[in-house]
């Protein structure tokens, strides 16, 4: 199993360049990301009470979508619980990720979609991963035992 440590290494250097990217430009990463968003979601109910079809700048949308409590999305939350689809995002919600009580409910429950999965908890993996290499380029961490915690 040798092969496999310096493989995963050349493929975590060749997704630093993104992460990198990131780094040195954060407000165009952060536009990026809202804009897929907005994108992602114009089609929903939510996306078609703001018109996220015809926003297409930061701007735009600090005036056209107020701030948002859990409060203010709980009903919706509670109806894509319910089965309901195309509420908050347009993607299908098979999981519920159910979060310690911070605010006046004993707990909190968020959408969780495959693709949430792949694009935040699974690439945040990938990316601590590739940070790692980054630091310690001759690891044999994937090539013999390990305790994961």
């Amino acid at each position: 199993m040798k092969f496999l440590s310096p493989a995963i290494s050349k493929l975590a250097r060749m997704r630093l360049w993104r992460i990198q990217n990131w780094s040195n430009h954060p407000v165009a990463a952060q536009r990026e990301v809202l804009q897929n968003l907005v994108t992602d979601a114009q089609y929903t109910e939510f996306g078609k009470k703001y018109h996220f079809s015809s926003l297409f700048n930061v701007k735009e949308f600090k005036k056209r979508v107020p701030i948002q409590e859990y409060d203010d999305l709980k009903c919706y939350v509670q109806r894509m619980m319910n089965g309901e689809e195309n509420i908050l995002c347009g993607t299908p919600i098979n999981w519920f990720a159910k979060s310690s009580g911070t605010t006046s409910d004993k707990s909190k429950f968020i959408p969780i979609s495959e693709d949430s999965l792949q694009d935040n908890h699974f690439q945040a993996s990938k990316d601590v991963l590739s940070n790692y290499y980054k630091n310690f380029p001759s690891s044999d961490l994937l090539t013999g035992k390990g305790l994961v915690i």
